[in-house]
Parts: structure tokens; C-alpha cells; sequence
């Protein structure tokens, strides 16, 4: 399905050769390396802004969060839009894209791409027509908005513009192939990038809402550590671990789900005594509630990852939450970088409570979506109020001053 509605393109689906280098080559050279590209920058001043917007609107957290993701992902790759279209045009090709998987049975019913369209079973072929244009789109759509800037000298700096910066002078580059090639990547990184974070905070407020001491330790912390003058920063990483805790127990804690995205074997292979044919579609077991590694694996315990807890010395969802081998994302530590900053400085200016109904019994919360891979949960009822006056205006005296 991904070569009939146009993602052939797609970083992850990509079979392993020299495109799929060149992708990787490009997304590590921007995410890996942050002397090329200074993303903590974009992080701590959309942090202030998603906190300004729960200042006037808490209720609405779950868009804010989304709007945190979103917004700091398309300044990084292309450049700082204040137009929602884009923001839809990254959730609807994310959702196409999941939705075509679905359509897997393509994969071992080939000839059902022969049949004529009237006939029953055959609706792939509107899918994938209408996945052809949205993939059109993302692709350059933002990389030539993102030109347009760049010739008018309104365009800051992001992934985009240091790449057709560096390519312009090269006088050796062959410049439609290679920028072809980087709108591909630039692309990925645009699709991937928004929902791994904000699912992570979804799940980070969820976590606190059930297990509201664990809000309590971030505060003593942060009010230890950092004090109630400033707002937290990349800085004070160190010296925050139960929020780190919090951050890796958030990680494991989203992806209970049973497995990663499928894998396809390019040769024969054997697994302990099993002979595994080429093309053999591949399902790595994604399960992070083994209770002999996690005990108690369906609870939410940050202590269990700081010096002394029952898994300080295990394997960190870090090292798995985000794939492995040469398929590892590139943009791991961006998301870890953003999830950080985003609950030192939630937790350092905000409550984040259950409320009840009319009888005072507490009002049910939202729930996860277990049959995903990924644990995307629903927005809950609750109360997100400033910790102080003290705290709001620190908010507002931060957006103002970006």
C-alpha cells in the first residue's frame, strides 16, 4: 500500500540501501548533533507558550500539548507558521498513513491489485489516490514555503535552511536529485515528529492524575532545585532526577502495547532453530510488562529508575521506545529533550488535579487505546490551575521576552 498511495518515500519503509543511508545520514546530522542544530532553543520558548496557553485555557490541554509538538517539530524542520493547515496536513497524512496499514493484506494478496474498482474489496484503490496527493503535499509544500522565506530573509534558522544553504555552495552537488531527497527526509521528520511527544504528555498527565503523590515529589524538587523566581531550563537536567524518572517511566509506561512496526526480513534467516524464509514479515514484540524485569508493570512508579529503585540498573525504554538497530529514530533525543522541559516546567507552574460530579465522586478519566502499538489516551476531565500568581506571571514575563 505505501507504493500505491505515493509513501514509498517514507524513512521507515524504506528497504535498507543507499537511500535509506542518505535519509539517516541527514536526520543524524541535524538530531544527533546539536552544535548543527540548536532545537533546545525552539523547545523552552514553545514550552513557555503551551504553558501561556494553559493559562487561558486549561481545559483545552490536550490541543495545547498537540500545539506544543506540532509547532516545534515545524519550526525545527521548515520554519515558525502561526497556520493551522499545516498542522492538519501533518495529522492527516499521519492518520492516512496509519489507516493504509490496513491494508496489509495487500501484501499477501498481491493480485488483488488486478481487480477492477467496482469490485468488492477494492476500496485500497481511493485510499491510495488520496494518499498520493497528500504525499505531494507534505513533501513540498513546507519546503517551498520554507524557499520562499529563505529568498525573502524572514526564514530562521531551522533543518531546512542549513541544508539548501550548505547544497547552494556546493558547487559539486547535483541540487535537484539531493534536494528531492532532503524534502523525503525533511518530510519524516515533519510526520513522525509531533505524536510521540504529545502522546507522551498526554500519558505524563494521566500518570499524575492517577497517581497524584508522584506531582507532589516533581514539585518538592523543582521548588528544591530550581526555586519559584525563574522557570526551569535544559540547565537544571542534572539536578532534577526524579523528574528524568519521571520522564523514562513515562516512556515504558505508554508503550504496553504488543509490537513495533512490522519489519520484513532481505534474507533467509535462523532464530533458534527456526527457519525464517526472505520476506518474511517481522513483528518485534514491542511488551514493556514483564514483571520479572518491571514489577508491578502496569503501574506508574518514576522511583523505580532512580539509584536504589528495582530497575536503576535495567535496560531504559530509551533504548527500545523509539526502535532499535539501524532503523533506531534519529529524533529520539528530540522527543526526550522536549518531553523533559515540558514536565519540569508543567509541574513547576501548574496542579494538575482530578475534579468530581455533582455527588463529590471523582469524575472518570480518559483511557488508552490498547489495541495500538502506542498507548494514545483520551483527554480527561480535571483542574490545571497556576500554583501561584507568582507562577503565571513568570509564564507571561517568558513568552513576552521570546
Amino acid at each position: 500500500m505505501p507504493i500505491l498511495a505515493g509513501w514509498e518515500w517514507t524513512t521507515a519503509t524504506l528497504p535498507y540501501g543507499e537511500r535509506l543511508r542518505k535519509h539517516r545520514a541527514i536526520l543524524q546530522k541535524f538530531f544527533l548533533s546539536p552544535d548543527v542544530l540548536n532545537y533546545k532553543d525552539v523547545h523552552q520558548q514553545k514550552c513557555h507558550e503551551f504553558l501561556q496557553g494553559l493559562l487561558r485555557s486549561p481545559d483545552k490541554y490536550d490541543k495545547h500539548i498537540h500545539n506544543l509538538s506540532a509547532s516545534s517539530i515545524m519550526m525545527n524542520t521548515y520554519v515558525e507558521l502561526n497556520d493551522d493547515r499545516y498542522v492538519q496536513l501533518g495529522e492527516e497524512s499521519a492518520r492516512t498513513l496509519i489507516d493504509h496499514m490496513g491494508y496489509i493484506f495487500l501484501d499477501f494478496l498481491p493480485w488483488m491489485q488486478s481487480l477492477p474498482e467496482w469490485f468488492p474489496g477494492t476500496g485500497f484503490r481511493k485510499a491510495a489516490r488520496e494518499g498520493q496527493v497528500l504525499s505531494f503535499r507534505l513533501r513540498h509544500e513546507l519546503l517551498s514555503l520554507t524557499k520562499n522565506k529563505m529568498r525573502e530573509g524572514t526564514a530562521k534558522e531551522s533543518m531546512t535552511t542549513i541544508f539548501l544553504a550548505d547544497l547552494a555552495a556546493d558547487c559539486n552537488a547535483n541540487y535537484e536529485a539531493e534536494e528531492e531527497e532532503f524534502a523525503n527526509a525533511a518530510a519524516m521528520v515533519f510526520l513522525a515528529g509531533g505524536d510521540t511527544t504529545s502522546t507522551a504528555t498526554m500519558n505524563l498527565i494521566l500518570a499524575v492524575l492517577k497517581h497524584p503523590e508522584t506531582m507532589r515529589r516533581a514539585q518538592e524538587e523543582i521548588d528544591r532545585v530550581v526555586g519559584t523566581d525563574r522557570l526551569p531550563t535544559f540547565e537544571d537536567r542534572d539536578n532534577l532526577p526524579y523528574i528524568n524518572a519521571m520522564c523514562t517511566e513515562v516512556l515504558r509506561w505508554e508503550i504496553i502495547g504488543p509490537f513495533a512496526l512490522p519489519r520484513c526480513t532481505a534474507q533467509e534467516d535462523e532464530y533458534r532453530g527456526y527457519r525464517i524464509p526472505a520476506g518474511t514479515l517481522v513483528l518485534p514484540n514491542g511488551h514493556c510488562n514483564n514483571p520479572d524485569i518491571y514489577p508491578d508493570p502496569s503501574e506508574f512508579k518514576p522511583e523505580r529508575w532512580l539509584p536504589g529503585g528495582t530497575n536503576f540498573k535495567s535496560i531504559r525504554p530509551i533504548d527500545y521506545a523509539f526502535g532499535y538497530g539501524r532503523r533506531i529514530c534519529p529524533g529520539r533525543y528530540w522527543a526526550e529533550h522536549l518531553l523533559f522541559i515540558t514536565a519540569a516546567s508543567l509541574f513547576a507552574t501548574f496542579n494538575v488535579e482530578r475534579v468530581v460530579d455533582a455527588s463529590g465522586a471523582f469524575i472518570p478519566l480518559g483511557g488508552h487505546d490498547e489495541a495500538s502499538f502506542v498507548r494514545f489516551v483520551s483527554p480527561s476531565s480535571c483542574s490545571i490551575e497556576p500554583r501561584s500568581e507568582k507562577a503565571a506571571q513568570l509564564i507571561r514575563e517568558a513568552v513576552e521576552s521570546s
